[in-house]
């Protein structure tokens, strides 16, 4: 008999057991699994109810990618990760070809989204939820989250790979 372990049930395991203990670091910041959780179970109320499979996440930061995208994850959709550093009309491009029911948008690349929204009226009609990390530890209650669809998509990335050309999601 195999034993499978759910990457949030891990982090829930660690947020009960080790809470203070470091979990994600950055240059700028290390957050906790306590503050991990938190921050999971806040996002994933925040995204309630998305009518799609897919969310994008616009963060340059890798602690709020990482955070964006198991929010995401936890909610049981899929994460589109877009780079705001992309020209507008590339980002406008992205979201439409794989179609989210939200676009989630890290504190310090709301610019990057503004410009955006404000150049193109179909992508400010977008349902936009600002991913912010909690300073403080709540309640590590587990929130219920839905069954994880294993033959589904975790992820849309676009890359170059090596050739500079646009991007192809992969």
């Amino acid at each position: 008999m195999a034993l499978t372990f759910e990457l949030l049930d891990c982090i829930e395991f660690w947020a009960r057991h080790r809470g203070e203990s470091s979990a994600v670091s950055s240059t700028t910041r290390t957050i906790s699994y306590s503050e991990l959780l938190t921050n999971l179970n806040d996002l994933c109320c925040s995204l309630d109810p998305v009518d799609s499979t897919r969310i994008a996440v616009l963060a340059s930061a890798k602690l709020a990618t990482t955070i964006g995208v198991l929010g995401v994850l936890q909610c049981g959709c899929s994460a589109v990760i877009l780079n705001p550093k992309l020209p507008p009309d590339l980002i406008k491009t992205f979201i439409e070809e794989t179609t989210p029911g939200a676009v989630l948008v890290a504190q310090e690349d709301e610019r990057a989204w503004k410009t955006v929204a404000e150049r193109y009226e179909s992508m400010a009609a977008m349902r936009r939820v600002q991913l912010s990390m909690t300073e403080t530890t709540r309640s590590l209650a587990r929130r219920q989250r839905p069954e994880p669809q294993l033959d589904r998509e975790w992820a849309v990335l676009y890359s170059s790979g090596s050739t500079g050309e646009r991007p192809t999601p992969s």
